[in-house]
């Protein structure tokens, strides 16, 4: 019992301090829960971009406020806080010299971010891979190729980004047809047969896409397809197209 009674002496003793630890605790989850709250909302208004820039800002300020409230409970309990800062300084610089290529990796994502250089979704190439992509976080970027396959890179060794996805237009065909009682069939041989033009084309970044019906008249139904791709590679597409709707016709008699 005597120990116990040392231990509720103890409580008794620092029950100030450890209420002003318990509001400090308390206080630091409410505001990072609000600031969660404001940075979720934020998102919803944003694009992707924004939304990258949001969730830095969101960790920067969490960190921040849980290391301000780390010092000011080491205040509460009359530690010196210049001791405190001494021992942090020494364990951020082992840390940080042990740490350098991820150090990297956080520079260099953030000046992705406010650059703009790329997001997800954007076709890019850089070292030496080409294609979209479909994960970007401060430490690595992830691009899945034409062939599936997916590419896991290191922000700190991105370097020279082409991204095809910054200006481009839409490359485009029409397709009449007169045989209405086929148009389901021709309408799925078309879809069954789009990835086809993607396989054999060089410089389509997104598509091609069956966008549909876009004009009926005088017994006539329109249908358009249409492929993203860059200003350079526009003709190339072009023809691609213009060569896959000839090839499709005679091979399925449409007219």
């Amino acid at each position: 019992m005597n120990g116990f009674q040392k231990i509720v002496e103890w409580f008794k003793q620092y029950s100030y301090k450890i209420a002003l630890c318990l509001l400090v605790i308390l206080a630091v989850l409410v505001i990072v829960l609000l600031l969660k709250l404001l940075i979720m909302k934020l998102k919803k208004k944003v694009d992707v971009r924004g939304r990258k820039i949001a969730s830095l800002i969101y960790s920067i300020v969490k960190y921040t406020i849980i290391l301000f409230s780390f010092f000011v409970i080491l205040a509460i309990w009359d530690f010196d806080t210049t001791i405190g800062v001494i021992l942090f300084s020494i364990v951020v610089l082992v840390i940080g010299l042990s740490a350098i290529p991820l150090i990297r990796d956080i520079i260099n994502g953030i000046s992705i971010i406010f650059s703009n250089t790329y997001a997800e979704g954007d076709v890019i190439e850089v070292n030496g891979y080409k294609g979209k992509v479909i994960g970007f976080s401060i430490f690595k970027t992830k691009i899945q190729l034409k062939n599936g396959s997916v590419v896991v890179l290191a922000n700190n060794t991105i370097q020279n980004v082409i991204n095809y996805s910054k200006d481009y237009v839409n490359a485009s065909i029409k397709i009449e047809i007169t045989e209405l009682d086929r148009v389901d069939e021709i309408i799925n041989i078309i879809d069954n047969t789009l990835s086809n033009i993607k396989d054999n084309v060089d410089g389509i970044v997104e598509g091609p896409n069956l966008v549909g019906l876009e004009k009926y008249e005088n017994g006539i139904a329109t249908y358009k397809i249409t492929a993203k791709t860059t200003i350079d590679d526009y003709n190339k597409v072009m023809k691609g197209l213009q060569e896959y709707a000839l090839k499709i016709t005679r091979e399925h008699k449409i007219r």
